[in-house]
């Protein structure tokens, strides 16, 4: 029996989640700031204080879809447990 306790997506996600997570220690550990990004051939003047917002928001964007992900792996590993437990059963009653 193999269950794989995570899908492909879910771990995408996670891997996801951990760097953005990390970013976001390193813009706050260290007082990174950014003042302008260079976009498609222009400069973005991005104000003090907005940079640990979007990375904030970009860590609950992807906390909360592993977190819905990891819910939805988790009942369809319970599922496939309950059928090869019954499948187990079925077979101990038939010897």
């Amino acid at each position: 029996m193999d269950l794989e306790p995570l899908s492909e997506v879910t771990l995408r996600t996670k891997r996801n989640l951990l760097a953005s997570s990390a970013l976001t220690l390193a813009v706050q550990g260290f007082d990174l700031t950014v003042g302008k990004l260079p976009i498609f051939d222009a400069q973005v003047n991005i104000a003090p204080g907005v940079l640990p917002i979007i990375l904030g928001t970009l860590v609950a964007y992807f906390l909360i879809g592993m977190s819905i992900r990891s819910i939805e792996d988790y009942g369809h590993a319970s599922r496939r447990l309950q059928i090869d437990r019954a499948e187990q059963n079925r077979r101990i009653h038939e010897l």
